[in-house]
């Protein structure tokens, strides 16, 4: 039926949704950094990562992240650490956090800065990915981050050269064949 991938693909795609689903995601991603910095910081200690998520549980203000996106932070934070220098992990930026320190841009505008994006690991099991799908339009995923909420991530721009990729994609998610991870 289609041919199947072998190595890592990665495609950079634009989405827009309405206001109020772009705040439940901005909501998702300030939870999401707090436990991406504090296990980080965890990591950082040398602590091993079933160590870290046991940390991680006594974290307030965390309501939204469930167990297995904490686990993908983890994996994130670890991610980070090999990836790192010798230098220290400034979230946000050098450059942010210089013009901060300058009183070049305010508070709130440094927080927003040092948001994290989410990084949802895949699963083969559950339809390529937990949380997100590929809908069957091509043009759109859906982004399902707890039973109640279906938010509708539209692509914008024209992804034709994508579209292959896309297609080869959905019909792998719906097989069950590969696991997709999202960030």
């Amino acid at each position: 039926r289609c041919k199947l991938i072998q190595n890592m693909v990665t495609l950079k795609i634009k989405y827009s949704t309405d206001s109020s689903n772009l705040d439940i995601i901005q909501e998702y991603r300030k939870q999401y950094s707090s436990v991406l910095h504090c296990a980080y910081n965890l990591r950082f200690k040398d602590t091993s990562e079933k160590d870290t998520e046991h940390q991680l549980k006594v974290l307030n203000n965390i309501s939204l992240i469930g167990s297995f996106l904490k686990r993908c932070a983890v994996k994130h934070a670890t991610q980070l650490l090999e990836n790192k220098s010798d230098k220290p992990m400034i979230f946000g930026g050098k450059k942010n956090f210089l013009q901060r320190c300058k009183g070049k841009i305010n508070k709130d505008e440094f927080k927003q800065k040092r948001l994290s994006k989410l990084y949802i690991i895949g699963e083969g099991s559950r339809y390529a990915n937990r949380f997100i799908q590929i809908n069957s339009d091509l043009c759109s995923f859906t982004f399902k981050p707890n039973r109640n909420t279906n938010i509708q991530l539209v692509i914008n721009g024209r992804y034709k050269r994508y579209k292959s990729t896309l297609q080869q994609l959905y019909i792998l998610q719906q097989d069950k064949q590969i696991p997709l991870t999202y960030q």
